[in-house]
């Protein structure tokens, strides 16, 4: 994941604690950059699942109501999943 969708994660509220230590990585600041496990657990049940098709897509439901299930994607699948825990959290 790169630094400027690591670092809006960060802005946005993700967790910076490190939660699974083999896998740790930060970049030079301190940012965090979170494993796609971690990504998936923290859109909760709002995560529907996610594909690849000619990109990755991941699958929310945001209870927003006209537009519950929206699709958004991405080049991997952190940066699709990482991209709809942002649009679920936009209004932090």
């Amino acid at each position: 994941m790169n630094y400027e969708l690591a670092k809006k994660l960060k802005d946005k509220g993700f967790p910076q604690e490190i939660t699974e230590q083999y896998n740790a990585s930060t970049y030079s600041d301190g940012t965090y950059i979170p494993t796609l496990s971690e990504l998936i657990a923290y859109c909760g049940d709002r995560f529907h699942g996610i594909y690849k098709a000619n990109t990755w897509i991941t699958h929310i439901f945001t209870g927003d109501g006209e537009f519950d299930d929206v699709y958004v994607g991405g080049s991997t699948p952190e940066k699709s999943v990482a991209e709809a825990w942002l649009l679920l959290n936009m209004n932090k």
